[in-house]
This record gives structure tokens, sequence and C-alpha cells, in this order.
């Protein structure tokens, strides 16, 4: 599978994977290396990365998955992914980390 980068979109960014075979799911493990990758490369330090299932390859589909990682804005404990465009094998979808609740 390949990952091309998009445009950060505020404190999210865009993403393009294409998907092998006749895949119509994004993998778990897929999803947990993405976000951790996009996470480090904007300042993150990230401790663990939790994703409960795959991202359906359709548009609108939705996953909230559990993380532990922080920033200059403060600690993360989830991301916020969405698929926005499916065309054949590509699929694009957004990361958007969600900055802890505070107690």
């Amino acid at each position: 599978m390949m990952v091309r980068r998009g445009a950060v979109l505020g404190a999210g960014v865009a993403l393009a994977l294409l998907l092998g075979g006749c895949s119509k799911e994004i993998s778990t493990e897929d999803l947990e290396a993405t976000i951790t990758e996009e996470a480090e490369a904007h300042g993150l330090s990230v401790t663990s990365v939790d994703c409960p299932e795959g991202l359906a390859a359709e548009v609108g589909a939705s996953l909230t998955c559990e993380v532990q990682m922080s920033g200059p804005q403060g600690d993360y404990d989830r991301y916020e992914l969405e698929v926005t465009e499916v065309d054949g094998n590509n699929v694009e979808y957004t990361l958007l980390p969600l900055l802890a609740q505070g107690d």
C-alpha cells in the first residue's frame, strides 16, 4: 500500500491511500501507522495508538481511534478519521487530532 500526503487542513491532515487488491477497507495497522507518522511529523509525542477496527472505503465513513500523545497545544486522546473521497482503489480521508477533555 502506498501513502501520499495531502495538504494540512487546520489541525487535521488530508491523506490518500491506494488500496491493494480487492480490499474495501483501510486496515487498523495502516491507520495506526499513519496516525503515528503524521502526529510525529507535526511535533506530537506519541505513546500509543489503538484503532478498534478498519475504516470502510466509503465516503462519509468515520472512525475514532484512541491515542496517547501530547504536543504544544496540550494532550490528545483521540483521532477522528473520515473518508472524503473514493476513486477506484484510491481512498482519501482526513485525520483530525482531538484535544483531551479536562476531568
